[in-house]
């Protein structure tokens, strides 16, 4: 998408915006800035911050990146504003005029850009990216009712807003399913609230996700995620709600879950918090993300850490996991399929410094 930005001009805007931010709300911009590795974001000084943020992250990137930012720290007054407002109206402008008009005489199997249906388990756009994926014969029929389960816990999970609010616009908004979001549930809550989801199921569902945001842990080889009540939940019970015997309804259709939460006690230092129990502070920095693949059919599972680490979660940002996920699927989910779109999460965590 050609925005015709100038970086010039948005160099010296950028420059502008930084000088503005008093010291506490430049730090909250430095943490938040998880492309930079940490220890360059925090030894950047104002005056090489602008150049340093436009060229890792890209001019449009750049632009909508700051733009968040102001919301997140929270800076949104007239003068930051007024410095945004020109290059944010371009990025639209530009997205107008690349957006295709919608067909009235498009047949019922064409997928509509609002509705995001697409190849794979993915929640795709485009027509083209629809036929690539037809002619390789791994195009699953998502028109239709999608459902997504969301557990929250915020309690002692700073940062857990957050992350509660990306899930909620990239599947509600962007993604169109269907939300059933529970918060700060005790342990014996959990799986008979996932099975009151799961019962609730149509028919007619052509695809489910489960989202899982709590503190977790490992005892005697089996993954756990905590009740606020201290109380343990085994995933592996939470997984068998939904195999072909135990849901009928999702038989040959896509099922993903995506389980924020700790897997282990060892750590290595880091500003981030962990998802575990204790709340200790953890990074394992060679396998930041693991993908896993449960034996019961059309089903993917995702990690942010491997089995015996922890999960690592930002007090004021977020986890590195969802707020990735946020960026990675707006930028591509018109061009790969799912567990594409997962490997580029994974490419970023890996080579992110936390520091």
């Amino acid at each position: 998408m050609a925005t015709h930005i100038d970086e010039r001009k948005w160099l010296q805007a950028l420059a502008n915006i930084v000088e503005e931010l008093e010291e506490v709300e430049y730090k909250k911009m430095q943490n938040i800035l998880l492309n930079i590795p940490g220890g360059k974001r925090k030894s950047t000084g104002k005056t090489d911050m602008p150049q340093l943020i436009i060229s890792t992250y890209g001019l449009e990137h750049s632009v909508k990146e700051v733009a968040r930012i102001m919301k997140l720290i929270p800076r949104n007054d007239p003068t930051i504003l007024n410095l945004l407002q020109p290059f944010m109206s371009k990025i639209k402008t530009a997205a107008a005029k690349e957006s295709p008009p919608v067909s009235s005489t498009a047949s019922d199997d064409t997928p509509h850009p609002a509705q995001g249906d697409g190849p794979g388990f993915s929640c795709l756009k485009r027509q083209k990216t629809v036929d690539r994926y037809n002619d390789e014969g791994d195009v699953y029929d998502i028109n239709g009712t999608r459902d997504v389960f969301v557990l929250c816990q915020k309690v002692d999970r700073p940062g857990a807003k957050r992350d509660l609010q990306i899930v909620n616009d990239l599947m509600e908004q962007r993604y169109s399913f269907n939300l059933k979001i529970k918060e700060d549930l005790d342990g014996k809550e959990i799986v008979p609230e996932i099975r009151t989801f799961r019962d609730g199921l149509s028919k007619d569902v052509k695809c489910c996700f489960v989202v899982l945001m709590a503190h977790g842990t490992m005892k005697d080889g089996k993954a756990l995620i905590v009740g606020v009540d201290k109380n343990l939940v085994p995933l592996s019970e939470i997984f068998s709600l939904f195999n072909n015997h135990n849901c009928p309804q999702l038989q040959g259709k896509p099922k993903v879950f995506i389980i924020q939460a700790c897997r282990g006690s060892n750590r290595d230092s880091s500003v981030m918090q962990a998802d575990d129990e204790a709340m200790e502070t953890a990074y394992e920095e060679d396998s930041p993300f693991k993908f896993s693949l449960p034996i019961i059919s059309d089903t993917l599972a995702v990690y942010p850490t491997l089995p015996g680490y922890k999960a690592l979660r930002h007090p004021f940002n977020g986890s590195p996991l969802i707020l990735n996920m946020e960026k990675v699927f707006k930028q591509f989910d018109d061009r790969y399929h799912v567990l594409d779109l997962f490997t580029k999460v994974n490419r970023i965590l890996v080579h992110q410094d936390y520091i």
